[in-house]
């Protein structure tokens, strides 16, 4: 299928809408296609809003992969925001790719990543939004095969219907070999089914349509799953990449704006060392892999350059990485900065976690977020799941941390968990009044989460506790804990219900779905947004009851409704642990199962790649210079808020090398100050910047420094230096000019003549208390007049406040949104009225 090079104009749609940098593209090291190629698509979508898929590491690494590989044209997709989706449903405009701004449906392949199954109704809603059928049989052989990979998936079943293909396990290697074979017959006139069949041969692909599953008489029971055609693989089993020597970004994407995890996210590990019975990541991932040191340390050089001020190492638990402790060693003189913050996931209460907080307390500014789980109250209830440390270990990692400067822990518990009494939930508080006994001023941010069966753990088999016990548990929680801290975080347990019932569910539940989504539901990961009703009514009105999905107990012998998919542990196995763990038949201690060695390297026998800090040696050194920048931002980075242009600024002078100085403090930036801010959506040859450096330097190279990083929607005007005493760009300028480009001469001059004629002009304001006040603005219009094409508009800066131009364009009665607007200079007007440039 050849992309259709017709574009979606989406600059009017932006105009409207609360945060059109979600839609821009451009950013720094993404992607631009030639629009007429006629290479495989593919399209990848995280559903979630773009702030939140921004970060994911999957998306990233893939879509990174098949671009530079030059497998196929590789673009992106998120979730649009509730704004911008009722733009498109009024306008019937089909939802559009992130880089070329092309329909999604004249992609091959979309491809989605599930992390959490309730995302499921978003995806549908992506999937309608893009004039596509959800349903897998309606699609025809022209339309994109639609696939999804993800940690959610070690029970498809439920989306079966709606996805032609599933990606089981690693989706490296999988996206190489499912585009290798597009690539073969996307000038073949195959059908559908001759291009799955195909597709089935590469392992970890998993056909949902190749297999017939039969129900007892009510449909909750399985009693066979079969192939329906020949040489298709009864088990599918799922892909395990070879981690240490499986892609990784040379560079990672500079969003536009800020997105929830806006670092370097570097990872060093794949799956678990830990037996938790309940997690389902770790289960997913198995088996565990780790990053040779030197792999890891060429990322962080690859990426050091982008400018980041924290980092942080993924895994599901980074404390069990043979090298941590070197990597931390070796991270701190790449960067020899000491406010460059590490950012850890929850770590294990052991003494290695101890040794390296103290590590890290003694060799950074910023300690990071520290995040432990002990998941249970008691060691009983731990050995069960699996969670094997002592109350001792616990109290020790959180007083040790306390003692070395952390004064804010979070903690993560479960309840509902398999064989759990009252007791174990009592313990918790118990736990938390001995640390808060020996640590008074710790703050302990505490998370409850209800424990939720998933597939190919050892717990798929436990009933999941009905809503009338966990309310109680969750009453018995806060009146235990919140006399012990304030902080006490209840997950959205009401949601977690139907989440299960994915999770646990059959091929039968595709239709409860399809209605929850017809009846508005999406974004139900969100707390906020769960429309908990609608799935309560579906389920009554198709008589489903969660006691025959989640409430009961299964039997060994039971058809799963996911038994024909293997990742990587048997079901024998399974169940065995499942036993030994609620019979507590195992009770082993961290130091003979789990814990490595303390050395993590003989140096004598470990070759360092050494990397050298080419950055300047800015810190602790005052102000030498002081630059001023005037940049032009054209193009659909003026859809940027003047806070994320910031942002931008600072890390782009960082990146460019400059001797950059800092503010004080303990959270210092780069020292700078900028120009009034610019309104969303206007074009500007006028964004000024001060920059303070710790050195003399050459203009010419600056120039030509800055000019090398900055996107291609701006471009840097003028450049100078002026005194360190000067008066801030803020305090000085108090005139703005704006251009009204009015081609088509629709405001007449006339007009403008009688507003400006008005003795008063008077506008409604509210203020930051709320309140609302008239405002007359006669003496802050300075000019408005007509210049052939152009409106020429200057307007003053009152104490620190300007009027938008549209306010005015609505006062002489034009809509602002049929106009493009251009700042187009910054003035210093004096009391006599002279006007001076910036």
């Amino acid at each position: 299928m050849k992309l259709e090079t017709k574009q979606i104009n989406i600059n009017d749609i932006l105009k409207s809408i609360q945060k059109p940098a979600r839609y821009i593209n451009g950013e720094i090291n993404s992607y631009h296609h030639n629009k007429h190629c006629n290479d495989v698509s593919i399209v990848l979508c995280f559903p979630d809003l773009y702030e939140i898929g921004a970060s994911n590491l999957g998306i990233e690494i893939l879509y990174h992969l098949v671009n530079e590989k030059k497998l196929a044209i590789c673009e992106r997709v998120f979730a649009p925001g509730e704004d911008m989706e009722i733009i498109l449903r009024n306008n019937n405009i089909p939802l559009f790719s992130l880089e070329s701004k092309i329909c999604l449906k004249n992609f091959n392949i979309i491809g989605f990543t599930i992390q959490c199954e309730l995302a499921i109704t978003n995806i549908l809603n992506i999937l309608n939004l893009s004039h596509i059928n959800v349903f897998s049989k309606d699609r025809s052989d022209h339309d994109p095969l639609i696939i999804a990979g993800g940690p959610a998936l070690t029970n498809p079943e439920p989306f079966c219907d709606f996805f032609d293909l599933f990606v089981l396990g690693d989706g490296e290697d999988t996206i190489v070999d499912i585009l290798t074979i597009y690539k073969h017959f996307q000038h073949c006139e195959l059908s559908k089914i001759e291009k799955l069949q195909l597709l089935s041969e590469i392992q970890g692909v998993y056909i949902p349509s190749f297999y017939h599953v039969t129900y007892n008489h009510n449909n909750t029971n399985i009693t066979s799953v079969k192939t329906i055609l020949k040489n298709i693989k009864p088990i599918v089993t799922k892909r395990i990449t070879n981690l240490n020597s499986s892609y990784f970004p040379k560079k990672k994407i500079l969003p536009f704006m800020d997105i929830v995890h806006n670092r370097m996210t570097i990872e060093i590990a794949r799956g678990c060392l830990g037996r938790c019975r309940f997690c389902q990541a770790s289960k997913y991932y198995y088996p565990w892999r780790q990053r040779d040191l030197n792999n890891v340390l060429r990322i962080i050089q690859d990426n050091m350059p982008m400018g980041f001020e924290e980092m942080t190492f993924a895994s599901l638990s980074c404390s069990d990485y043979q090298y941590f402790e070197d990597l931390l060693i070796q991270t701190k003189q790449i960067f020899a900065d000491p406010y460059y913050s590490i950012s850890l996931p929850s770590l294990r209460c052991n003494a290695k976690t101890t040794k390296l907080l103290k590590y890290i307390s003694q060799n950074y500014i910023k300690k990071p977020a520290l995040t432990l789980a002990p998941e249970a109250g008691t060691e009983r209830l731990r050995n069960v799941i699996g969670k094997y440390i002592s109350d001792n270990q616990i109290i020790e990692t959180i007083l040790t941390a306390y003692s070395m400067g952390w004064k804010v822990i979070k903690l993560y518990f479960m309840i509902g968990l398999p064989t759990e009494t009252d007791d174990d939930i009592i313990n918790i508080s118990y736990l938390l009044k001995i640390i808060k006994k020996q640590a008074k001023s710790i703050n302990l941010n505490v998370t409850i989460s209800p424990f939720i069966p998933k597939a190919q753990t050892p717990f798929q088999w436990v009933a999941m506790n009905t809503m009338k016990e966990l309310s109680r548990k969750i009453a018995l929680i806060n009146k235990l804990l919140l006399p012990i801290t304030k902080t006490v975080r209840i997950h959205n347990y009401e949601a977690s219900f139907f989440e299960a019932l994915i999770a646990r569910g059959n091929r039968k539940l595709s239709k409860i779905i399809y209605e929850v989504w017809q009846k508005g539901a999406k974004f139900d990961q969100w707390v906020d947004k769960c429309k908990i009703n609608i799935w309560k009514e579906t389920l009554i009105q198709h008589g489903i009851k969660l006691d025959d999905y989640i409430h009961a107990t299964k039997n060994y012998s039971e058809i799963l409704p996911w038994d024909h998919l293997f990742f990587g542990i048997s079901k024998k196995t399974l169940f065995n642990d499942y036993q030994q763990g609620i019979n507590e038949v195992i009770k082993l201690t961290t130091n003979n199962s789990y814990t490595l060695s303390e050395s993590a390297i003989n140096k004598n026998k470990h070759h360092y790649l050494i990397i050298k800090n080419n950055n300047y040696q800015h810190k602790y050194q005052s102000t030498i210079t002081r630059l001023q920048l005037c940049f032009s931002k054209r193009g659909m980075i003026k859809f940027i808020s003047h806070l994320d242009q910031v942002n931008l600024l600072r890390r782009l002078t960082k990146i460019a090398g400059l001797p950059i100085a800092l503010t004080s403090g303990f959270n210092p930036k780069v020292k700078s100050s900028y120009g009034p801010p610019l309104p969303v959506g206007y074009e500007s040859y006028s964004e000024y910047m001060d920059l303070y450096l710790t050195q003399k330097v050459n203009l010419g190279i600056v120039k030509k420094q800055v000019s090398n990083v900055l996107p291609s929607d701006m471009k840097l005007i003028k450049l100078k230096v002026v005194p360190k005493t000067f008066p801030s760009l803020n305090t000085l300028i108090n005139i703005t000019e704006y251009e009204i480009h009015d081609t088509k001469q629709v405001i007449s001059q006339n007009k403008i003549s009688k507003f400006l004629d008005r003795n008063e002009i008077i506008i409604n304001q509210k203020r930051k208390n709320g309140q609302n006040i008239t405002v007359n603005i006669k003496t802050i219009i300075r000019c408005l007049q007509r210049d052939n094409d152009i409106v020429r508009l200057q307007i003053r800066i009152h104490n620190g406040a300007f009027i938008r131009p549209e306010i005015i364009l609505n006062l002489l009665g034009y809509n602002a949104l049929l106009f493009s607007i251009t700042r187009s200079n910054l003035f210093i007007e004096t009391r006599s009225g002279n006007l001076y440039t910036i």
